[in-house]
């Protein structure tokens, strides 16, 4: 459940970076091959990383969620 306190969403864009970070170290970096070897822990983080760019680009251009449409 989230608090009822307001979050600041480029603390929130940050938290999803750093847990893009987490996910990405599982995709197992091959040194010979230079990539990850992985490729499902590599689209995990990708998608994490994209969505805390979202909430960034949320917070700069003013863009508020509502419940519903």
């Amino acid at each position: 459940m989230e608090s009822k306190e307001k979050k600041n969403p480029i603390e929130e864009a940050r938290r999803y970076v750093d847990n893009a970070r987490n996910v990405i170290v599982r995709a197992n970096y091959d040194e010979e091959l230079k990539m990850y070897t992985d490729g499902k822990y590599v689209k995990m983080a990708g998608n994490t990383l994209w969505n805390g760019c979202l909430v960034a680009l949320d917070a700069i251009f003013g863009i508020r969620k509502y419940k519903g449409r």
